[in-house]
């Protein structure tokens, strides 16, 4: 008697999994969006292994390169990629060198500041996807935000730059003055309290004249800003869906 059970409830057990939906078919998802995500791996010309988590857009022919800020990773800009890619673009979001995944020789608090050749993998990744590097704007919180500014300023084709609490000087990541020489769009979104940022959004203001700057209240630095102010986050998805 107890062997026929222990055969009836293996039998069910084996028709319930039958009929479960296999889990390693789904694409993961990122923490507090339901937007479903491509997981990338690229290697830069100077030989890290970056990850990113690509967010594809239907019929989309513009994307966003996004960079986190110091501490954090690609997982940073979970909600706000659904929202962007929901507006029809389409999202690289990247783990820095050193940051999430992209582990190598330095990592965490030691990992490098200068990320711009990360940057440039990921628009060759998009590139190699369809979209032409006119048509990829980037978009950065803290270091992020100022490595967005370096590699616009060097780079000819970059049509906008989204710059969430960019500063003067991140252990050596400065503003640049060729900043001035850009062609494309820039937003900067800061909070008027943040210690952190110095006068670097006042001072991207000064070099290109055109920029968009808004001041919201408190102290958030970074992605924070979409937690703390909603308009914050709409300003970013309007700006890279008229933009870009």
């Amino acid at each position: 008697m107890i062997y026929r059970r222990v055969m009836m409830g293996a039998a069910l057990l084996a028709i319930l999994g039958a009929c479960a939906r296999p889990q390693s078919a789904q694409a993961p998802t990122a923490p507090g969006s339901p937007q479903r995500f491509q997981p990338v791996t690229f290697r830069t010309a100077d030989g890290w292994t970056i990850h990113g988590r690509f967010y594809p857009a239907a019929k989309a022919s513009k994307a966003v390169v996004l960079l986190h800020q110091r501490g954090g990773s690609s997982e940073d800009w979970g909600t706000a990629a659904s929202r962007i890619v929901k507006a029809g673009v389409a999202v690289l979001a990247i783990d820095q060198r050193g940051a999430g995944a992209s582990l190598g020789p330095q990592n965490g608090p030691d990992a490098p500041w200068d990320t711009t050749q990360d940057i440039a993998g990921a628009v060759a990744w998009l590139q190699q996807k369809g979209f032409k590097p006119n048509h990829v704007a980037l978009a950065g919180a803290s270091y992020g935000a100022n490595n967005c500014a370096i590699y616009a300023s060097q780079t000819p084709g970059v049509p906008a730059i989204a710059l969430l609490s960019p500063g003067a000087n991140y252990h050596g990541l400065r503003i640049p003055d060729a900043l001035a020489r850009y062609r494309g769009a820039v937003l900067v979104l800061t909070a008027r309290d943040d210690a952190i940022t110095g006068d670097g959004p006042q001072l991207v203001k000064r070099l290109k004249p055109s920029t968009d700057l808004k001041v919201y209240p408190g102290a958030a630095h970074g992605t924070a800003l979409f937690e703390d102010h909603s308009a914050a986050l709409d300003a970013l998805v309007e700006f890279l869906k008229s933009k870009t």
